[in-house]
C-alpha cells in the first residue's frame, strides 16, 4: 500500500499547488504563477523519484506481486535495468500525469474563479477523464496500430505516452482558455469540462472509422484473393472429445514411460541416474505391450485424425493430444529398447510420420505448423538416439532419410483466421466495446500481412540462408523465424538421419560430413541462419550434430529417455 499512497500524496499535492496557483487577477501574474507551479510539481515529481529510486527493488517486487506475467520487471531488482527497463519510463508517466492534474486544477481555479468552484470542477474533471481516458486509450493505440506496419507486439506503451500528449494538448487549450476566455464563473467552467471530456473522447469515434474504412478495404481484398475464414476452437464439441477416449487398465501411480512419464529411465550414457523406482520399472514393462495400451495409441491416432479432418477448424485439444502421442510413441520406443525388442522400435516411431505427412500438414494455423516441427524434430532425435545399428536396419534408415529429404518447408497464411476474427468481433462487455477499434485495426493488420504474406511465400520457402534478425524477435518476424524453423528442423533432420544410415551400412559414423556426398546428401549441409559448418563431433560410434547458432536444436545419438 506505500507506493498507491506516495502517488496519491503526489497527485492532490499537483491539485493543491493548481489551486494556489489559479487565482491571479492579471495575466502577468498569472502566468508567473503557472511557471512557478509547473516548477513546484516538477520537483514533487523528483522527490517521488528519489523515494521510487531508493526502493526499487521492492517496488519491482511490489509490481510483479500485481502482474506476476511482467517478468521483464524482474530485471528491475538491479540498479541499472531499472535506469532502462523500468525506472526513467515510470518517472516520465507520473510526471506527466501530475503535470497534467496541476494544469486541470488550474484552469478549473481560473476559469470558476472561486475555489470551491474550481475544487468541484477539479473534482468533474477527474472523475471525467476516468472514463474517458480508456476510450482516448483504446482509441489511440488504434490509430498507431493503423499507422505502424503489422506486429504481434503490443503498441501499449507507445500509447500510453501518445494517450498524456493529447490530454497534455486539451490542457494546454484550457490554459489559453484561462487567460483569454473571458470573465470566469460557472459558464467558463463548464466550457473548460467539455472542451477536456469532448476532446478526450473525440479520439475513439474516429480512430473507429478509420479502422472501419480499413478493414473494409482489406476484406475486400481477401474476399477477391479466395480466401475463406477458418477458426480457432478453444473447447472440442462433446460428439469429437467423447470419441477414442475409454478407460484404459493399468495403475498411473505404477505405469511411467519414457519421455511422457517424467521421469528419466537413462540419463546421459552409463553413468546417467534413473529416477524410477523398481517397481515402477517392473510394471511399466509388463503392462507397456499389453493389448489395451497398444489399443490405446490406435486410438489417439484415430482421435487426431478425427480432429484434423476439417483443417478449417483448429481444436486446442489437438494440438496437445499430438504433443501426447509422440511422447508416448518415443516411450514406447525406448521401452523396447529396455526390454530387448530392437526389431520393434523404428516401426513404433515411424508411426510419427503420419503427423508430419497427414495430420498436421497443410494447416492454415502458425501454432499447428509449430508443433509439427516439433514433433518431427522428436521423431528424428528418437530414430537417432533409439535406432539399432545392425546393417539389418539399413533399408528402414534409408527409407526415413528418403522422407525427411521429401519433406519442405511450409508457411501457413493465417489470412483466414484473421478474416474470421474481423468478421466475428462481437464485443459484450463495456471494455471490450471501448477496444472495437483497437481490434478492427489489429485484425484487419493481421490479416493484410498475411496476404502480403502470400505473395513472399515462394522466396521464404526456397530461401536456405536467413539473417540474424529473424531471431532477434520472434513476434515481430515471425514469417521468417518459421521459414527459417522449418529450413533448420530439415537440415539438422536429413543431417541426422543420413548419419545413421552410414552408421548402419558401414559400422561406424564417418568423420566428416562431407563423406556423405553424393551418397547420401547432394551437397556438405549447412547452419542456415549462418552459412557456416554444422558442429559434427563423433567418437565412430556416437556423434552429436549442433548448428553453430543454438544448443536447443543439438541431435545427440548418445541414448537418453
Amino acid at each position: 500500500m506505500l507506493y498507491p499512497i506516495a502517488a496519491a500524496v503526489l497527485a492532490a499535492f499537483a491539485v493543491i499547488v493548481g489551486m494556489l496557483t489559479g487565482n491571479a487577477e492579471s495575466k502577468r501574474k498569472l502566468f508567473k504563477k503557472l511557471l512557478l507551479g509547473v516548477g513546484i510539481v516538477l520537483i514533487g515529481c523528483g522527490v517521488f523519484g528519489v523515494f521510487l529510486w531508493a526502493n526499487i527493488g521492492h517496488f519491482a517486487r511490489y509490481l510483479l506481486s500485481l502482474r506476476p506475467d511482467l517478468a521483464v520487471l524482474a530485471q528491475a531488482m538491479n540498479q541499472s535495468a531499472a535506469i532502462t527497463g523500468l525506472f526513467w519510463p515510470l518517472i516520465a508517466g507520473v510526471t506527466g500525469m501530475a503535470e497534467g492534474l496541476f494544469l486541470i486544477a488550474f484552469n478549473c481555479r481560473r476559469s470558476g474563479g472561486r475555489r470551491w468552484m474550481g475544487l468541484a470542477g477539479t473534482l468533474v474533471a477527474v472523475v471525467a477523464l476516468n472514463f474517458t481516458a480508456l476510450w482516448l486509450f483504446q482509441g489511440v493505440t488504434a490509430l498507431i496500430a493503423l499507422f505502424r506496419d503489422f506486429s504481434y507486439e503490443a503498441n501499449f506503451g507507445v500509447a500510453f505516452f501518445a494517450s498524456l500528449l493529447v490530454l497534455g494538448g486539451l490542457c494546454l487549450i484550457g490554459v489559453l482558455y484561462a487567460f483569454f476566455g473571458g470573465k470566469a464563473g460557472w459558464r467558463g467552467l463548464m466550457t473548460q469540462l467539455l472542451v477536456l471530456i469532448a476532446g478526450s473522447l473525440a479520439v475513439w469515434p474516429v480512430a473507429l472509422a478509420a479502422a472501419s474504412l480499413y478493414a473494409m478495404k482489406v476484406r475486400d481484398d481477401a474476399r477477391s484473393r479466395g480466401i475463406e475464414p477458418v477458426r480457432i476452437v478453444q473447447k472440442t464439441p462433446p460428439e469429437l472429445a467423447a470419441a477414442g477416449n475409454p478407460d484404459y487398465d493399468y495403475s498411473p501411480e505404477l505405469f511411467s514411460l519414457p519421455v511422457a512419464g517424467g521421469l528419466a529411465w537413462l540419463g546421459d550414457g552409463a553413468d546417467g541416474r534413473s529416477t524410477v523406482s523398481p517397481e515402477q520399472r517392473e510394471y511399466t514393462l509388463k503392462k507397456f505391450d499389453s493389448p489395451e495400451l497398444v489399443r490405446r495409441g490406435a486410438d489417439d491416432e484415430a482421435q487426431l485424425r478425427r480432429l484434423s479432418a476439417d483443417n478449417r477448424i483448429l481444436y486446442f485439444d489437438m494440438l496437445k493430444l499430438a504433443r501426447e502421442y509422440t511422447h508416448r510413441c518415443a516411450g514406447r520406443a525406448a521401452l523396447y529398447r529396455e526390454s530387448g525388442q530392437p526389431e520393434k522400435i523404428l516401426p513404433e516411431l515411424w508411426r510419427l510420420t503420419a503427423l508430419d505427412r497427414e495430420i498436421l500438414a497443410d494447416s492454415p494455423f502458425v501454432i499447428v505448423e509449430l508443433v509439427r516441427i516439433a514433433c518431427r524434430s522428436t521423431w528424428v532425435d528418437y530414430v537417432v538416439k533409439l535406432g539399432p545399428d545392425g546393417a539389418e536396419y539399413a533399408p528402414e534408415y534409408r527409407r526415413a532419410l528418403e522422407f525427411m529429404k521429401s519433406r519442405r518447408v511450409y508457411l501457413p497464411s493465417e489470412a483466414g483466421h484473421y478474416l474470421w476474427l474481423l468478421n466475428n468481433y462481437s464485443p459484450v462487455n463495456y471494455g471490450e466495446y471501448a477496444a472495437l477499434p483497437l481490434a478492427k485495426a489489429s485484425y484487419a493488420g493481421g490479416l493484410a500481412a498475411a496476404l502480403e504474406l502470400g505473395d513472399r511465400t515462394a522466396e521464404l520457402t526456397s530461401r536456405e540462408l536467413f539473417d540474424k534478425d529473424v531471431t532477434a524477435s520472434y513476434k515481430k518476424y515471425i514469417s521468417e523465424r518459421m521459414a527459417f524453423m522449418g529450413r533448420r528442423s530439415l537440415v539438422m533432420g536429413t543431417t541426422a538421419l543420413a548419419l545413421k544410415c552410414h552408421r548402419a551400412e558401414y559400422g561406424v559414423y564417418p568423420d566428416t560430413l562431407a563423406v556423405l556426398v553424393p551418397e547420401y546428401l547432394d551437397k556438405v549441409p549447412v547452419n542456415p541462419l549462418t552459412g557456416g559448418a554444422l558442429n559434427y563431433r563423433t567418437d565412430g560410434a556416437s556423434f552429436t550434430l549442433t548448428p553453430p547458432d543454438s544448443d536447443i536444436a543439438v541431435i545427440s545419438s548418445v541414448p537418453k529417455y
